[in-house]
C-alpha cells in the first residue's frame, strides 16, 4: 500500500478567493460593530437598575473590545488578511498580542463598570440555589 502526500498549491484564483471572503468579513464586522454602537449613542435607556450612561459606556467598551479587536486580532495571524500580510511573522504576532491585551483591558472593565453600577446581579433564585 502505498502512502501519496498531498501537497497543496496556492493558485491565484484561491488568493482572489480568500481575500475577497477577507474584505467580506472585514466589512461584516464593521457592521457588527456599528449598529450596537449607533444603538448605545441614540438610546435613551431608561433601566431603574443603572445609569444610562454606565451602560452606554459598558457598550461603548465591551463591542468594539470583543467584536473588533479580538476579531482583529485574529485575523493579523491569517496570511490574507489586508493589513496584516504585508507584515513580517514576528509583527503579525506582536500585532496579535497588542490587539488581544487592548480588547482584554475593553471587555474587561465594560463588564466590571456595568457589574458595579447594576444592582440587581446575581439576584435571581437561579444564582442562589
Amino acid at each position: 500500500m502505498s502512502s501519496t502526500t498531498f501537497t497543496y498549491e496556492e493558485n491565484n484564483i484561491v488568493k482572489t478567493i480568500l481575500s475577497g471572503c477577507n474584505v467580506l468579513v472585514n466589512f461584516l464586522m464593521g457592521a457588527i460593530v456599528a449598529l450596537p454602537i449607533l444603538f448605545a449613542v441614540v438610546k435613551d435607556f431608561n433601566e431603574p437598575s443603572a445609569p444610562a450612561d454606565i451602560i452606554m459606556l459598558h457598550i461603548l467598551l465591551c463591542v468594539p473590545g470583543y467584536q473588533l479587536l479580538m476579531s482583529h486580532s485574529f485575523l493579523s495571524l491569517c496570511p490574507y488578511n489586508s493589513w496584516s500580510s504585508t507584515l513580517k511573522k514576528t509583527n503579525q504576532r506582536r500585532a496579535h498580542w497588542i490587539l488581544q491585551l487592548l480588547a482584554s483591558g475593553m471587555a474587561i472593565s465594560g463588564s466590571i463598570i456595568i457589574m458595579i453600577y447594576k444592582d440587581t446581579n446575581f439576584k435571581l433564585e437561579s444564582f442562589l440555589m
